[in-house]
Protein backbone atom coordinates (compact mmCIF):
# COMPACT_ATOMS: atom_id res chain seq x y z
CA UNK A 1 0.00 0.00 0.00
CA UNK A 2 1.12 3.56 -0.94
CA UNK A 3 2.39 5.39 2.19
CA UNK A 4 0.49 8.58 2.94
CA UNK A 5 1.52 12.15 3.46
CA UNK A 6 3.07 12.76 6.87
CA UNK A 7 0.55 15.39 7.59
CA UNK A 8 -1.95 12.07 8.37
CA UNK A 9 -1.50 9.92 10.46
CA UNK A 10 -1.80 6.16 10.04
CA UNK A 11 -1.14 3.80 12.53
CA UNK A 12 0.11 0.63 11.37
CA UNK A 13 -0.51 -2.61 13.51
CA UNK A 14 0.89 -6.01 12.69
CA UNK A 15 0.53 -9.35 14.69
CA UNK A 16 4.35 -9.35 14.13
CA UNK A 17 5.29 -6.35 16.18
CA UNK A 18 4.66 -2.78 15.73
CA UNK A 19 2.90 0.42 17.94
CA UNK A 20 0.02 0.02 19.67
CA UNK A 21 -3.42 1.48 17.95
CA UNK A 22 -6.50 2.88 19.50
CA UNK A 23 -9.26 0.40 19.41
CA UNK A 24 -13.37 1.66 20.19
CA UNK A 25 -16.58 -0.18 20.70
CA UNK A 26 -20.07 0.63 20.69
CA UNK A 27 -23.60 -0.69 18.98
CA UNK A 28 -22.84 -1.66 15.17
CA UNK A 29 -24.24 0.96 12.87
CA UNK A 30 -23.15 0.49 9.39
CA UNK A 31 -24.23 3.48 7.44
CA UNK A 32 -24.34 6.80 9.30
CA UNK A 33 -23.48 8.63 6.77
CA UNK A 34 -25.27 9.02 3.43
CA UNK A 35 -22.88 8.31 0.74
CA UNK A 36 -25.10 7.18 -2.64
CA UNK A 37 -28.30 5.81 -2.91
CA UNK A 38 -28.63 2.42 -1.82
CA UNK A 39 -28.67 -0.22 -4.83
CA UNK A 40 -31.18 -2.21 -3.39
CA UNK A 41 -33.77 1.14 -3.95
CA UNK A 42 -33.04 0.11 -7.98
CA UNK A 43 -35.83 -0.92 -9.76
CA UNK A 44 -34.32 -4.38 -11.26
CA UNK A 45 -32.97 -4.65 -14.30
CA UNK A 46 -33.70 -0.72 -14.93
CA UNK A 47 -30.23 1.49 -13.61
CA UNK A 48 -26.75 0.33 -14.56
CA UNK A 49 -25.13 0.09 -11.06
CA UNK A 50 -21.33 1.05 -10.58
CA UNK A 51 -18.89 0.02 -7.85
CA UNK A 52 -19.34 2.58 -4.83
CA UNK A 53 -15.92 2.40 -3.68
CA UNK A 54 -12.39 1.39 -4.43
CA UNK A 55 -11.80 -1.99 -4.53
CA UNK A 56 -8.57 -3.68 -4.39
CA UNK A 57 -7.50 -6.62 -7.05
CA UNK A 58 -6.04 -9.00 -5.00
CA UNK A 59 -5.56 -12.96 -5.06
CA UNK A 60 -8.85 -14.46 -5.43
CA UNK A 61 -8.73 -15.86 -2.64
CA UNK A 62 -8.22 -12.90 -0.65
CA UNK A 63 -10.85 -10.71 -2.32
CA UNK A 64 -12.79 -10.28 0.78
CA UNK A 65 -15.20 -7.84 1.88
CA UNK A 66 -12.81 -6.57 4.31
CA UNK A 67 -11.15 -5.18 1.38
CA UNK A 68 -7.52 -5.93 1.70
CA UNK A 69 -5.60 -2.48 0.46
CA UNK A 70 -1.79 -3.72 -1.01
CA UNK A 71 -0.46 -3.60 -4.18
CA UNK A 72 -1.89 -0.77 -7.12
CA UNK A 73 -4.27 -2.86 -8.91
CA UNK A 74 -7.60 -1.33 -8.05
CA UNK A 75 -11.21 -1.91 -9.38
CA UNK A 76 -12.02 2.16 -8.91
CA UNK A 77 -15.09 3.47 -8.02
CA UNK A 78 -18.22 4.43 -10.15
CA UNK A 79 -16.93 1.27 -12.07
CA UNK A 80 -19.81 -0.17 -14.13
CA UNK A 81 -20.89 -3.59 -13.28
CA UNK A 82 -23.37 -6.02 -13.87
CA UNK A 83 -24.63 -9.54 -13.12
CA UNK A 84 -23.94 -8.97 -9.57
CA UNK A 85 -25.21 -11.75 -7.16
CA UNK A 86 -24.65 -13.83 -4.10
CA UNK A 87 -23.61 -16.97 -4.48
CA UNK A 88 -21.51 -19.87 -2.06
CA UNK A 89 -18.14 -22.11 -3.27
CA UNK A 90 -18.27 -25.31 -1.83
CA UNK A 91 -14.95 -26.30 -1.15
CA UNK A 92 -14.64 -24.74 1.42
CA UNK A 93 -18.44 -23.55 2.19
CA UNK A 94 -17.92 -19.62 1.91
CA UNK A 95 -20.68 -17.16 0.34
CA UNK A 96 -19.51 -14.44 -2.08
CA UNK A 97 -20.59 -11.39 -3.99
CA UNK A 98 -20.05 -12.21 -7.70
CA UNK A 99 -20.09 -9.73 -10.34
CA UNK A 100 -19.24 -8.82 -13.73
CA UNK A 101 -17.43 -5.53 -15.34
CA UNK A 102 -19.63 -4.24 -18.33
CA UNK A 103 -17.71 -3.94 -21.26
CA UNK A 104 -14.91 -6.47 -20.75
CA UNK A 105 -16.90 -8.76 -18.73
CA UNK A 106 -13.92 -9.65 -15.57
CA UNK A 107 -15.64 -11.56 -13.21
CA UNK A 108 -14.75 -10.74 -9.84
CA UNK A 109 -16.30 -12.65 -6.31
CA UNK A 110 -15.31 -10.73 -3.16
CA UNK A 111 -16.05 -13.09 0.21
CA UNK A 112 -17.77 -12.43 3.18
CA UNK A 113 -16.63 -13.46 6.57
CA UNK A 114 -19.43 -13.30 9.49
CA UNK A 115 -16.97 -12.74 12.24
CA UNK A 116 -15.62 -9.73 10.64
CA UNK A 117 -18.86 -8.01 10.03
CA UNK A 118 -20.79 -8.32 13.25
CA UNK A 119 -24.31 -7.64 12.84
CA UNK A 120 -24.87 -7.80 9.33
CA UNK A 121 -25.56 -10.25 6.46
CA UNK A 122 -23.99 -10.74 2.80
CA UNK A 123 -27.20 -8.60 1.66
CA UNK A 124 -26.17 -5.70 3.66
CA UNK A 125 -22.67 -5.42 2.11
CA UNK A 126 -24.40 -6.25 -1.63
CA UNK A 127 -26.44 -3.03 -1.23
CA UNK A 128 -23.65 -1.10 -0.24
CA UNK A 129 -20.80 -2.43 -2.68
CA UNK A 130 -22.66 -1.31 -5.47
CA UNK A 131 -24.83 1.86 -6.57
CA UNK A 132 -26.55 3.62 -9.29
CA UNK A 133 -24.92 6.37 -9.01
CA UNK A 134 -22.20 7.71 -11.51
CA UNK A 135 -18.56 8.40 -9.90
CA UNK A 136 -19.86 12.01 -10.86
CA UNK A 137 -22.76 11.76 -8.89
CA UNK A 138 -21.17 9.81 -5.75
CA UNK A 139 -18.50 12.43 -5.31
CA UNK A 140 -20.93 15.40 -6.14
CA UNK A 141 -19.76 18.29 -3.41
CA UNK A 142 -16.19 17.09 -2.56
CA UNK A 143 -13.13 19.28 -3.32
CA UNK A 144 -11.09 18.62 -6.53
CA UNK A 145 -8.35 17.43 -3.95
CA UNK A 146 -10.37 14.68 -2.69
CA UNK A 147 -12.16 13.24 -5.69
CA UNK A 148 -7.85 13.09 -6.87
CA UNK A 149 -7.43 11.19 -3.83
CA UNK A 150 -9.71 8.82 -4.68
CA UNK A 151 -9.07 8.37 -8.16
CA UNK A 152 -5.14 7.72 -6.71
CA UNK A 153 -6.27 4.91 -4.30
CA UNK A 154 -5.40 6.83 -0.96
CA UNK A 155 -6.46 9.42 1.55
CA UNK A 156 -5.07 12.34 2.48
CA UNK A 157 -5.71 14.86 5.61
CA UNK A 158 -8.62 17.04 4.48
CA UNK A 159 -10.74 14.30 3.68
CA UNK A 160 -14.68 13.89 4.86
CA UNK A 161 -15.90 10.97 5.83
CA UNK A 162 -17.70 10.61 2.94
CA UNK A 163 -14.80 11.01 0.63
CA UNK A 164 -13.24 8.44 2.54
CA UNK A 165 -16.07 5.87 2.44
CA UNK A 166 -15.05 6.23 -1.45
CA UNK A 167 -11.64 6.04 -1.22
CA UNK A 168 -11.64 3.18 0.89
CA UNK A 169 -15.25 1.42 1.79
CA UNK A 170 -16.59 0.71 5.10
CA UNK A 171 -14.27 -0.32 7.69
CA UNK A 172 -14.28 -3.48 9.34
CA UNK A 173 -17.35 -3.86 12.06
CA UNK A 174 -15.68 -5.97 14.21
CA UNK A 175 -13.25 -3.26 14.97
CA UNK A 176 -15.24 -0.03 13.83
CA UNK A 177 -18.78 -0.91 15.15
CA UNK A 178 -19.99 2.94 14.38
CA UNK A 179 -18.70 5.23 11.80
CA UNK A 180 -19.34 8.11 14.20
CA UNK A 181 -15.89 7.24 15.77
CA UNK A 182 -13.29 9.56 15.14
CA UNK A 183 -10.75 6.32 14.38
CA UNK A 184 -12.02 3.80 11.53
CA UNK A 185 -9.35 1.12 11.20
CA UNK A 186 -8.61 -0.40 8.13
CA UNK A 187 -6.72 -4.20 6.88
CA UNK A 188 -3.70 -3.46 4.33
CA UNK A 189 -3.73 -7.71 4.39
CA UNK A 190 -4.23 -10.60 7.23
CA UNK A 191 -1.58 -9.05 9.32
CA UNK A 192 -1.75 -5.03 9.17
CA UNK A 193 -3.91 -2.98 10.28
CA UNK A 194 -3.58 1.26 10.35
CA UNK A 195 -5.58 3.88 11.05
CA UNK A 196 -7.48 6.84 9.69
CA UNK A 197 -8.47 9.84 12.28
CA UNK A 198 -11.27 12.30 12.48
CA UNK A 199 -12.03 15.56 13.98
CA UNK A 200 -15.37 16.22 14.70
CA UNK A 201 -16.00 18.25 11.96
CA UNK A 202 -15.17 14.98 9.32
CA UNK A 203 -12.02 16.00 8.56
CA UNK A 204 -8.86 13.71 9.30
CA UNK A 205 -6.51 14.50 11.91
CA UNK A 206 -3.77 13.74 13.54
CA UNK A 207 -4.29 10.50 15.75
CA UNK A 208 -3.57 11.18 19.37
Amino acid sequence: MKKLGCVLCIVVMSVMGGCARQQNSSSANLQPISVNKPAEARPPGQQQLYTAYNIWIVPSHNMKCINYKYGRNILPAGTPVQKVHIGEDDRPPQEYIGFETAGDNRKFKIYYQQSWHPGKKIDDFKNIMFTPQTFQEMTEGLSQREIEAIQAGHVVEGMTRKAVLIAYGYPPEHKTPTLDQNVWMYWSNKLTSFNVCFDDKQITMTCK
